[in-house]
């Protein structure tokens, strides 16, 4: 692939391959551990092989629209992982490894969850979290810990409550409950500097902020 071979040959620190309809992740690929950025949104991948875990300089990973089940175990290996864009998949858990990507500041995961990943719980760096158009009837408290958190979105959840723990997060700018259950949040959780999003709002900001 030409991508694939220019990118070796220049050693570029970025390589887009979404919309290829790539059914497997070349095995080439796991080899470049010098890459910073890696596009595969937008394919038709059930999987990644566990030499994923090879790409240690990984900063930004996208993988929208692919219908992923799960991520190795070796994606705990992304220490450097700053971002990643992990919406509309059919991923329903995260590995226990995930908790040791302690660098990223921004996630987007969507589509099939039913409760907010315990492993997200010492990701203390996060800033921008989109849990967006999940399944998820209720947000645990030890959220509340993520006290870096700049922008919370809960779109599309049945949500119908909200823990007062929540009031920890006195950095988040924007709540976003749009099309939950939930008019208002209690005034205990917000501060008045906090924009907070509700009623009904188009969807297609879910697969990539």
């Amino acid at each position: 692939m030409r991508r694939i071979s220019a990118c070796e040959m220049s050693r570029s620190t970025s390589l887009d391959l979404g919309r290829l309809d790539l059914v497997a992740l070349p095995e080439r690929v796991t080899e470049f551990t010098w890459l910073q950025y890696l596009n595969l949104g937008g394919n038709s991948l059930a999987a990644l092989p566990s030499e994923i875990g090879n790409l240690t300089a990984l900063e930004t990973l996208e993988l929208n629209r692919n219908p992923i089940i799960e991520l190795p175990h070796s994606f705990g290996n992304l220490l450097n992982l700053k971002v990643l864009w992990c919406s509309a998949t059919k991923l329903t858990r995260l590995p226990d490894e995930f908790k040791q990507l302690l660098k990223l500041t921004d996630l987007s995961i969507s589509n099939q969850f039913t409760e907010v990943p315990l492993e997200l719980s010492p990701l203390v760096s996060l800033r921008r979290l989109w849990l967006g158009v999940n399944n998820i009837t209720s947000i645990p408290a030890w959220l509340g810990d993520l006290t870096s958190l700049e922008h919370l979105s809960l779109f599309g959840n049945p949500l119908v409550s909200l823990p007062p723990e929540l009031g920890r997060l006195t950095k988040l700018k924007t709540l976003d409950l749009r099309e939950t259950l939930l008019r208002s949040p209690p005034p205990n959780i917000v501060k008045e500097s906090t924009r907070v999003l509700t009623g009904l709002g188009p969807r297609s900001h879910v697969a990539r902020q």
